[in-house]
């Protein structure tokens, strides 16, 4: 999913089908939100680092300002999968 809140809500969704998580279908979120920790079964998601999306995101923006001639940058960051019930 998206986002911790949309694998949360397909988790709901699939105990209201009787889709038993992780034996009939596997979930994974996105975000590593406190939420992911507090399902049933824990959610298994993918953990970054969201202050520095935020700093490069405006570092990029400034620099587009001052330099609207040059070409946009191409950043790809780590991130981890935490590795929970959902998927087990």
């Amino acid at each position: 999913c998206c986002s911790d809140v949309y694998a949360v809500a397909a988790t709901m969704v699939c105990g209201q089908l009787g889709r038993p998580i992780p034996e009939s279908i596997k979930i994974i979120g996105y975000d590593n939100t406190n939420l992911s920790a507090m399902t049933t079964p824990k959610l298994t998601t993918v953990s970054h680092d969201k202050y520095q999306i935020g700093y490069l995101a405006a570092e990029l923006i400034i620099n587009q300002n001052l330099y609207p001639n040059k070409p946009m940058s191409k950043i790809i960051l780590d991130t981890e999968l935490i590795i929970r019930g959902s998927t087990m």
